[in-house]
């Protein structure tokens, strides 16, 4: 079995003394949602705001080790029922798991993860040369005459 990663989007869970992964794919994601009559936007807020009922909480860790283990192979996680997962949950810290979860489906949330719940690579950027000047610098170009005044400007002494 393969470890979890969250370069992959996957947030481990220890349950019962075992460790299983999370992964928020769309299909767990409609899952849950489904589930507990609220959007991934509605339950992220909810898990930050640490309002999460015990059952709502289930379903969503529930749905999100079906897809890890649909994922990675293995055999028990697409098998778990979210009561059974609700009675191991109570076992465990509710304020830390609701941060894990605050994560996890805000990177859902925001575009971060892959329709199957991987993380998405980081965008890439351009970067001008060290020596470059943006063309559309808003510093003042310099004076044709290096900044010297001109001979129609005369200075007092």
């Amino acid at each position: 079995m393969r470890a979890t990663s969250e370069a992959r989007g996957e947030f481990d869970i220890e349950l019962g003394g075992e460790t299983y992964g999370m992964r928020p794919s769309h299909e767990a994601i409609e899952a849950f949602e489904r589930g507990i009559n609220m959007s991934k936007v509605e339950a992220a807020d909810a898990a930050g705001r640490a309002s999460l009922k015990s059952w709502e909480t289930a379903i969503i860790v529930t749905e999100c080790i079906r897809a890890w283990g649909r994922a990675v192979g293995h055999d028990e996680a697409p098998l778990f029922k979210a009561p059974r997962v609700q009675e191991l949950l109570a076992a465990e810290n509710t304020l830390v798991l609701l941060k894990r979860l605050e994560l996890m489906l805000y990177l859902a949330v925001t575009g971060g993860l892959t329709p199957s719940g991987e993380m998405k690579a980081p965008p890439k950027t351009k970067t001008l040369a060290a020596s470059a000047e943006p063309e559309n610098s808003l510093a003042s170009p310099t004076p044709p005459s290096g900044g010297q005044p001109t001979g129609g400007v005369k200075r007092r002494r």
